[in-house]
């Protein structure tokens, strides 16, 4: 186990070595994209133009029951696990910290658990396949973004893709089930 911490802190050392400088700024900006309120504005006028445009049904208390899971199991492990932060192990000289100092409640991350979430829900409504691929990199992006600016270590981020992730692909296969071939309800 030592050594997968040790690992953990060593990747988290190498990826936040990136944070000074313009590329600092660059993801100092995108890890904003893990905050529900942004995120979920523009995912709830995606969702209602993408059934304007394609006339498609789409389940509202499925998606938000999906909300509400990922959202727990984010809350729930971190009151549980109660990790201590980069900022509360490493020393002011040994990484970059882009914003808020936070100490406590490293794992999962919730910016990157939102942000794949988000994904998620696109793939799920199959929207355009251009929000598709820009919900998917903004995952991703959100994801090395928390590293970047020292807020998580990459296993906090890693559990954030699996909770999101993990309790989607259940869901799916449900709606997929119950809806036949469409999960979306077209």
């Amino acid at each position: 186990m030592n050594a997968l911490v040790a690992l953990d802190h060593d990747l988290f050392q190498w990826a936040n070595a990136w944070g000074p400088g313009l590329l600092g700024v660059f993801f100092e900006t995108v890890t904003w994209w893990g905050h529900f309120g942004v995120c979920g504005s523009v995912l709830i006028l995606l969702m209602v133009a993408n059934r304007r445009i394609y006339n498609v049904s789409i389940p509202w208390k499925g998606l938000l029951l999906y909300s509400a899971l990922v959202s727990a199991a984010v809350v729930f492990m971190k009151i549980g696990f109660d990790r201590s932060r980069p900022a509360a192990i490493f020393g002011p000289d040994e990484f970059v910290v882009l914003g808020e100092t936070l100490l406590r409640r490293s794992f999962p991350s919730g910016h990157t658990a939102t942000a794949a979430w988000a994904f998620c829900v696109v793939v799920f409504i199959r929207a355009n396949p251009f929000f598709s691929i820009l919900f998917g990199a903004l995952a991703l992006l959100v994801g090395v973004s928390r590293i970047v600016v020292g807020a998580h270590f990459p296993a906090d981020v890693l559990m954030g893709y699996l909770i999101a992730g993990g309790t989607f692909f259940p869901f799916y296969v449900r709606q997929a089930s119950t809806q036949g071939e469409e999960p979306h309800g077209e």
